[in-house]
This record gives C-alpha cells, sequence and structure tokens, in this order.
C-alpha cells in the first residue's frame, strides 16, 4: 500500500533547506539549459556542457560557474551530442578536479547510460542519479506495462509480440479499427505510431517486422504528466500539467507532444487518483533500489474520466528545468532538492512537502523535417513580447526572469547547430497559461514559435 503523502501547514526556510547542501556538484549535459534550476541556489554548482552558445555567456555574466568544453576547445560540433560524450573528455576531468577541493565530485546527469557509469567508476565520481538498468526497467513502455499489470495498475486494453507475428484482423476484433502502436523506447511521441487502416498496418510491419511493440486501443482522451520523488519517508508528487499537442509544423509526428501547462485543472477526484497512482508506482520502484526523481504520464478518455497510466520517466525529467524555477517562484523546496539528498546521503526529515500551487507552461518546436537542419538566424536568450512581430525586451535565461503578463522566455538554438529531425529548434517559457478554454495554443504562443523557427532556419 503507498505510504501518505507528508503534507504539513507551513513551508521550511528554503535557504535553511539548500544549507544541507554544500558538496560539488557538476551537472554534465549536453545543452546548458538542462542543468538551469538550482545553479543560483546552491554554493557549489557547476554546469559542465558542449555547446558554446549566448545561453553560456549569459549564465556566466549572471555569476552561475559554468564550463563549455567547446568553448575550451575552440570547435563546434565535434562530439556526439551525449552527456557521456562530454564526460569522457580529458578537459572536463581536470575542470572537475580543480573545483572539487579535495571531495569526492558527485555528477548529475539527464539520463542514465552504462558509458557514464563506467567512467563514473573510473574516476571514482558518485553520481547522483539511479543506474541505466534501473532507468530501462520503468522507462520502456513494454517492460512498464507488463509491471502495472503485475501491479493491478490500469493501462489502456492491449498487448505485446513481435510485429511480424501480429494480425489486424485479429487486433481489431479485440481492440477496434483504430489502434496505437508503441515502441519501447522514445520521447515526445516519435515512436508512437496511431493506426487507421490495415494499409497503415502492414507499412508499419514490412518496416518493423522484428521489433516488439505495445498495441493498445486507440483512446480519445488527454495527457498530463506528474513529476515525483521517491525518499525513504514519502513519495512526493507534484501536481499534475496538461501534456500539450502538437500543432502542424511543430513535430514530425502525428500526437506528438510539444510542451505542458500547469495547472492541468482535473477534478478533484481525478487528480487524487494521479496522487495515489504515482505513490504506488513509487512505492514499487523503491522496493527495486529506486530513488530520486522520476515522472508518470497519464491518459484520462474523453467521455468516461477512465484514467489509465502510459509511461513512467525514471530519471530527471524534461520539465525539471521549469518546474524547478515555479517551484522556487512559489516559495516551495524544489523536488531536485529532495533527489540530491537522497543520493548525497544527507539525514533529513520531509517536514514541509506540501501541495504546489503554480502556474505556467512551456512549448517547444522541433525541426519537422526529415533531414537534419543548420541554424542560420540568431535569437538571443531572454524575454521576448508577441503582437504583430517577435519582439526583445531584455537579457533573460529562465522562467524567473519573466515579470509581465504579456511577457516570456525565449531560448533557441544556437547559431550553427545542426538540428538533427525531432530536435529542439526552440522553446518559450510563461508565467500564464498558453491554451486557451478549448484547450488549443494561444495563437499568439503559436505565431510567436513559428516566427522564431523562420528567423532561426533562414
Amino acid at each position: 500500500m503507498a505510504k501518505k503523502s507528508f503534507v504539513f501547514s507551513r513551508e521550511r526556510n528554503i535557504k535553511m533547506d539548500f544549507a544541507k547542501i554544500t558538496a560539488p556538484i557538476f551537472y554534465v549535459t549536453p545543452e546548458p539549459s538542462r542543468a538551469i534550476g538550482l545553479e543560483k541556489t546552491l554554493p557549489n554548482f557547476h554546469i559542465v556542457c558542449l555547446d558554446d552558445n549566448l545561453l553560456v555567456d549569459l549564465l556566466v555574466q549572471r555569476g552561475v560557474k559554468v564550463f563549455s568544453l567547446e568553448k575550451k576547445i575552440g570547435k563546434d560540433n565535434q562530439l556526439l551530442r551525449t552527456t557521456g560524450s562530454v564526460l569522457e573528455s580529458p578537459h572536463v576531468w581536470e575542470y572537475i578536479e580543480q573545483n572539487s577541493q579535495g571531495e569526492q565530485p558527485n555528477i548529475l546527469f539527464f539520463k542514465p547510460s552504462k558509458k557514464i557509469e563506467a567512467i563514473a567508476y573510473s574516476k571514482k565520481y558518485r553520481l547522483l542519479g539511479n543506474t541505466s538498468k534501473l532507468n530501462n526497467l520503468y522507462e520502456d513502455k513494454i517492460s512498464f506495462h507488463k509491471s502495472c499489470l503485475s501491479w493491478d495498475l490500469p493501462v489502456v486494453n492491449g498487448e505485446i509480440g513481435l510485429l511480424e507475428n501480429c494480425s489486424y484482423d485479429d487486433l481489431g476484433k479485440s481492440y477496434g479499427q483504430r489502434l496505437v502502436i508503441q515502441f519501447g523506447h522514445g520521447w515526445a511521441g516519435n515512436t508512437t505510431f496511431f493506426v487507421e487502416n490495415e494499409g497503415d498496418f502492414k507499412d508499419l510491419q514490412a518496416k518493423f517486422p522484428k521489433r516488439e511493440v505495445r498495441i493498445t486501443r486507440f483512446v480519445q482522451g488527454e495527457t498530463y504528466l506528474v513529476n515525483a520523488c521517491v525518499t525513504k519517508e514519502a513519495i512526493l508528487v507534484s501536481p499534475p500539467a496538461i501534456q500539450i499537442t502538437a500543432p502542424e509544423g511543430f513535430t514530425a509526428n502525428l500526437g506528438g507532444t510539444c510542451g505542458r501547462q500547469w495547472p492541468a485543472e482535473l477534478s478533484d477526484k481525478t487528480e487524487k487518483q494521479i496522487t495515489q497512482y504515482t505513490q504506488m508506482v513509487g512505492d514499487k520502484m523503491r522496493n527495486q533500489g529506486y530513488k530520486g526523481y522520476f515522472g508518470l504520464d497519464f491518459l484520462l478518455e474523453e467521455g468516461t474520466d477512465k484514467l489509465f497510466l502510459s509511461e513512467c520517466n525514471a530519471r530527471l525529467t524534461a520539465s525539471v528545468p521549469i518546474y524547478t524555477k515555479m517551484e522556487l517562484k512559489s516559495g516551495k523546496t524544489p523536488l531536485l532538492f529532495y533527489h540530491l539528498l537522497e543520493f548525497l546521503g544527507n539525514s533529513h526529515q520531509v517536514e514541509s512537502y506540501e501541495k504546489r500551487e503554480v502556474t505556467g507552461a512551456e512549448l517547444i518546436i522541433r525541426n519537422s523535417q526529415p533531414r537534419q537542419m543548420k541554424v542560420s538566424g540568431e535569437l538571443a536568450p531572454g524575454i521576448y513580447t508577441y503582437r504583430q512581430e517577435l519582439s526583445f525586451v531584455k537579457e533573460g535565461y529562465s522562467f524567473e526572469d519573466i515579470e509581465n503578463p504579456e511577457e516570456f522566455f525565449l531560448l533557441a538554438a544556437g547559431q550553427g547547430r545542426t538540428i538533427a529531425s525531432e530536435n529542439e529548434i526552440a522553446r518559450i517559457n510563461t508565467r500564464e497559461k498558453i491554451l486557451d478554454e478549448e484547450g488549443k495554443i494561444k495563437d499568439w504562443a503559436r505565431r510567436a514559435l513559428l516566427k522564431a523557427k523562420e528567423k532561426l532556419l533562414i
């Protein structure tokens, strides 16, 4: 049975919380934006990144400790864009050693890999995250589907098998003519396929005959996400956000997502269910040795309000940077703080995790073409507005720099970057809702990102 959430009437002083973490922490990542969140609150927090761009320069100007590998070696796009490729550089080792002050270095990362683990073992670094083996156990959609069935948690009706062994007629009889076919791994919906007829199914079957897939009935509804943290004492759960479905030109994938908005504005019953299911999953993960940050996606069926678990992100989630800033803005101790304490081994008690009242949104536009594209234009990271035109207001590097309701933070890929298909071109963060009453992206936000894309890919 899931443990009860810890809810108290007051928040502790955030500065007192952060004073507990003085160890040297190095967030290693290709993109510096991934590491934004606690860079101004922890005294010994470092961003170690691949990119050399305007965001790096702005962070340094703001007093953030940043090491750019491209800046160090004087070359652009020389490495695979993975954390492991950054971490294996001797230049990075030198920076970490010089800034660890004789203490064991602590490495924070977005997603685990065997390469990261091998380097950390050889260099005697402590990793502030779970192993790739634990990650795969839950992040693989097929494995997670099986786990939910064994835990008696609700998932959409379906089955698992090799595509070449599946029959569209048989599947149609069981689950209807409209099917959803998913591979074990993917991001932003890039390995989720919506099959409308036998022709679509056979095309996919011919292309990936040996692929093990999850096949389920099509459910009309909305998707939601939560961030959560497994601690020794409790499973801490954020308020849910609605996942934003990408409009035309924002992604190549039908049904792909392009952002999220808080609050989700769900019924009390549904929100309570989401919290309960998240705590149940967190308890199961903890029993397997998992600790720290994770995220869950849910599907809410239109008309029936049936809630289904969709997938698990057993790691830091893509929304950590904006969500951490939102928590800090609302005067709350962030989930990421509790994640760090779990891995640093600090003794602590969860005395103050209460419901977060946060409002804001993140909207992302990706390369929707099947080929890679090179960024030829440039947009400085900062605060913008959009009326008839995209207008720069002032420098800034995150959600916290927004002051007025009509403003938003814009972050774009750096000039000269090569953007692979489905990779991010630009994003905006707002303190206001970005969806209208019908759940559609507000026109100004859609136009602002399309204009940013146009300016970057001249």
